[in-house]
């Protein structure tokens, strides 16, 4: 039997990784299922009770999967900017991530929340509390948690949702390297400058911890945008860098390395970035690619583990809790999928049609990276978190 192409021949290897994540055929959506998946997994030891979560390199599954997430971002960003006008980007940015974030308010808002006290659940709720935690939510930056007093007898009491609070970072990022590739020197120096952006990042968290900083905008920023940044330098880099099995190799190798050696978790940024887009060009899965649900899970999985750990799920065990919570999370992931990311990307199209514009190629010297658009777009290429 002749074996898988993009796994085992030589000739693959020489494909740049940019050709094979430049269409809607790759499993870029599949991926991003799995690390939210991977999210629920970490989430379950502290909302059912269970203790700390299993770790890796000092970092749980949940840790590595938003660490991932802000890899294939990057990646997809890095491109959508340099095809785009910033306001056109923006716009764009503004549309995927708010109205399923919005919703998602809501429904914990006015429907969790009650739902946990008509299951018994003790603490108190109305639709005053329902309103103040939409509205001083709205705007990414999370600052309630807890809708009223309910959920104050859970294990992992009076969150309703601590998945949102990296959606903040996310468009922060998006603001952050669209402006920096509306420069000259950005666009024509990428790799370059991206590369000294991710020494600055990965520099900056350690600086902080070194002394003694515990301020989350400084190490929650530096360590997201570490991985965020791994991911636009490797899109500058998309038409040299082959996607190579034995680089891929390397990289495992990497971060299995950096782990057992216990050397700084943010080293692992550009390998697992690499691995990632690797994997995104090379598995032969079309799960996600029409259908993206990865942010419905990653939104929607906590809240509804908050609503059985009310029912004491958790007595069943750590993979009962898995399962059920997975399970239930799927329909709420579709449902926001067709109702509301979905329309919002359509809307989205209809301003790209409407006001798209050429991008002006950018001189480029030395061994930096050709700017300009490439086949990245459609439906199965990732809808960035």
């Amino acid at each position: 039997m002749r074996p898988h192409a993009g796994l085992t021949t030589t000739r693959y290897a020489t494909v740049p990784i940019g050709s094979r994540l430049s269409g809607a055929d790759n499993a870029l959506n599949f991926l991003r299922l799995v690390l939210a998946s991977a999210v629920i997994v970490a989430h379950t030891w502290p909302v059912g009770g269970f203790g700390t979560a299993p770790a890796f390199a000092g970092m749980s599954s949940g840790t590595w999967a938003v660490a991932g997430f802000f890899s294939i971002s990057g990646y997809l960003i890095a491109g959508s900017r340099l095809r785009s006008r910033f306001w056109d980007y923006l716009s764009r940015r503004a549309l995927r991530i708010f109205p399923g974030f919005w919703v998602c308010l809501i429904v914990i808002a006015f429907g969790f929340a009650p739902l946990s006290r008509v299951l018994g659940a003790p603490g108190s709720w109305s639709p005053v509390d329902g309103v103040r935690f939409v509205v001083v939510n709205i705007y990414l930056n999370i600052h309630e948690y807890n809708v009223g007093s309910t959920i104050h007898g859970n294990p992992y009491p009076l969150t309703w949702d601590d998945s949102l609070w990296t959606l903040f970072w996310e468009f922060s990022a998006y603001l952050v390297v669209g402006g920096l590739l509306g420069l000259a020197i950005f666009r024509r120096r990428m790799a370059t400058c991206f590369a000294a952006l991710l020494i600055l990042t990965t520099s900056a968290y350690y600086l902080a911890e070194a002394m003694h900083i515990t301020s989350g905008y400084v190490l929650n920023g530096s360590r997201l945008g570490a991985s965020f940044v791994a991911g636009v330098l490797l899109y500058s880099l998309k038409d040299r860098l082959p996607a190579s099995p034995r680089l891929f190799i390397l990289s495992l190798a990497l971060l299995l390395g950096i782990g057992l050696a216990g050397l700084p978790n943010l080293l692992v940024a550009l390998p697992f970035a690499y691995a990632l887009l690797y994997l995104g060009g090379t598995l032969p899965t079309r799960i996600g690619a029409r259908n993206d649900v990865s942010y419905g899970v990653y939104i929607y999985a906590f809240p509804i583990q908050q609503l059985l750990a009310t029912q004491n799920l958790q007595r069943a065990g750590e993979l009962v809790f898995i399962v059920v919570a997975f399970v239930l999370t799927l329909p709420f992931a579709w449902l926001s999928w067709r109702l509301v990311e979905r329309p919002g990307m359509k809307l989205r199209k209809k301003l790209r049609r409407r006001r798209r514009v050429p991008i002006t190629s950018v001189p480029v010297t030395g061994m930096e990276a050709p700017v300009g658009p490439d086949s990245l777009g459609g439906s199965g290429t990732g809808t960035d978190l």
